[in-house]
Order: structure tokens, then sequence, then C-alpha cells
């Protein structure tokens, strides 16, 4: 997949082709999805607990994800000539977790970010994540509700989105306090307010989240059209 567009923000020296590569082979076991969500800066007593995993373990799938001669990416095919794309950013200056839509055009969209500098998102309304449960892909369901979840945020998700969690974090591999590492996931988010969601007059949905990119009152406000699959 040519990636150019996304990358041609980082200096021309850096040889990003030779860095990127697709990661769902590695996406398996508790110490992946708790590293995973470390990176994310969900509570690590929760995740570490909630997965009953070992701390170094943990710690060292932590690094394989943030290594900065290696930026794994999540590819998810949505069926329609669009993919979603998590990209772990692991340039030295300007590190970070990018999800993206892959239009059928070429073009790709930031949905959110995670970094230290800064945030960008919810990019994903529930309804929309619980959709790719739904998708004929070759990546597992669970995971591709894990992959996407911090990309994800609408307010009242948890009545829903709790057991559903909680039911992914099992198949993942959790086998400690799940039902704290569920709530923890749903219920709030340490970087933006959970939004609230709606249709606009052309059937795309929006959201009224101070950073989300699609928020059409929001300075953030990426102005392209987002018609994503979605439930509910």
């Amino acid at each position: 997949m040519d990636r150019s567009d996304y990358f041609r923000e980082f200096p021309e020296d850096t040889d990003v082709a030779s860095r990127v590569y697709s990661a769902w082979a590695a996406a398996s076991g508790g110490d992946f999805w708790a590293a995973h969500l470390l990176r994310h800066g969900y509570d690590e007593d929760a995740v570490l607990s909630g997965f009953a995993v070992d701390e170094q373990a943990a710690r060292l799938r932590f690094e394989e994800l943030t290594d900065p001669d290696r930026w794994p990416t999540f590819p998810l095919p949505l069926g329609d000539g669009r993919t979603l794309i998590a990209v772990h950013r692991n340039f030295e200056e300007d590190e970070g977790v990018d999800y993206l839509l892959e239009t059928d055009a070429g073009d790709r969209i930031r949905l959110a970010t995670y970094e230290g500098g800064g945030v960008l998102g919810p990019g994903l309304s529930w309804g929309e994540l619980r959709a790719l449960l739904d998708l004929d892909a070759p990546v597992p369901a669970h995971g591709r509700l894990l992959m996407f979840l911090p990309a994800t945020g609408e307010e009242g998700m948890a009545a829903e989105a709790r057991r559903l969690v909680g039911h992914a974090l099992r198949h993942l591999g959790a086998q400690g306090d799940v039902e704290r590492l569920a709530g923890v996931l749903t219920e709030d988010d340490a970087l933006w307010d959970l939004p609230r969601w709606r249709r606009d007059g052309a059937g795309n949905l929006v959201c009224d989240g101070e950073y989300s990119p699609r928020n059409p009152e929001g300075r953030l406000y990426n102005r392209i059209p987002l018609a994503l699959p979605t439930t509910g």
C-alpha cells in the first residue's frame, strides 16, 4: 500500500518505507493486547490485572510496538474499497499512534491520534466500531474491536460497549479482573470527553467532540464527508 501522502510530513531523509510493516500476525496473546492498551495511556494496574500478565512481558511487547526502526501498522479493509489503519508512528522526535481512513481514491484521513504533545479524536462512534464486528475480513473480530477502540468515543457507550468489550478481552487472553478493565476502556477517556453523535444533512455522522476531526463546529474539522459502516 502506497502511504507516501501520509508520510510526506516526515523529513526526506527518514526512510519510512523500510520501517512500516503489517503487524496483525503479532497481535495475539495477553501480553500484546496489554501493551497495545498501555501505549494509549490506559490505567496500568487495570490493564495488567485484567490480562493477568507479567509487567515485564507486557513491557517487552511495548518495546516492540514503539521500536523506532519498525513501525507496526494494522490495516482493516472495510469491503468497500476503503481501509481503516492503525499506525504506530515511532518517529523518535514525533511518536504516537495514528488512526487513518484510507479512501478508495487513495487519500488518508486522520481520524484520531494519540501522542504526548497533542490529541485528535475521537474519530469513530460506538456504532461504527461495533459494525466492524460484522465485516467479512481476515482479521479476527475481537481483535478489530480492541485495536480500534482507542479511536472511539461516544456518550453513553458503556451501556452496551462494556459487555462486548469484556467479551472481546476474554477471547484475546484476558484472565484477570476483566469487568474492571472493560469499565476503564468504555466509561471514560483520558484525552477527550465522550461526545454526542448525530447525522448531518448529508447523512454523515458528526459529533460535538472538541478535539474530533468529525466536529463541523470544531477547529480540527477535516471537512471531508465520512460515511462509515454503522449499526444502531
